[in-house]
């Protein structure tokens, strides 16, 4: 026993072990895609449509020409100026109260060159509403995204 519990639906295996929440929202957060971000709506709403799936709440999802003056309150899709070298992705979440439970807002980057990635862009949002990494594989949340078996379509 692997202490991993699973649904076998027809060909469909759902990991019911999810990768560890360690904050979340207190309210549907709205989410923003900043001008300077090469993501497609359409795919961001089929990374909420994954997450809603789940029991996540999400609120209005809309582009954004300058989002300087989004602060506390959203998940924002930026540009990748700032992405390290190497990473194909990367959330930076703030929170606050007691532990840094509650999550305020978000900022995700996603590299110019994995945009039409919905892996990640769902993956990225998982760190955005409070999910950390795992080791299954089967997991969207796997520590590597190239080597999860998660496949998202759009």
């Amino acid at each position: 026993n692997t202490g991993v519990n699973m649904v076998i639906l027809g060909l469909l295996i759902l990991n019911t072990h999810a990768a560890p929440k360690v904050s979340s929202w207190k309210y549907a957060p709205d989410i923003i895609i900043c001008d300077d971000s090469q993501v497609d709506l359409q795919d961001v709403e089929i990374a909420v449509e994954f997450w809603e799936q789940r029991g996540q709440k999400f609120g209005d999802i809309a582009y954004k020409s300058n989002c300087a003056s989004y602060h506390s309150g959203y998940i924002k899709f930026i540009g990748d100026r700032n992405l390290e070298d190497g990473y194909f992705g990367m959330t930076e979440i703030f929170e606050h109260g007691t532990g840094h439970k509650s999550i305020t807002s978000a900022h995700i980057e996603i590299s110019d060159y994995e945009t039409t990635n919905l892996v990640l862009l769902t993956h990225e949002l998982g760190h955005a509403i409070g999910y950390v990494h795992c080791s299954d594989t089967l997991d969207v949340m796997h520590v590597n995204i190239k080597k999860t078996k998660v496949k998202i379509r759009r």
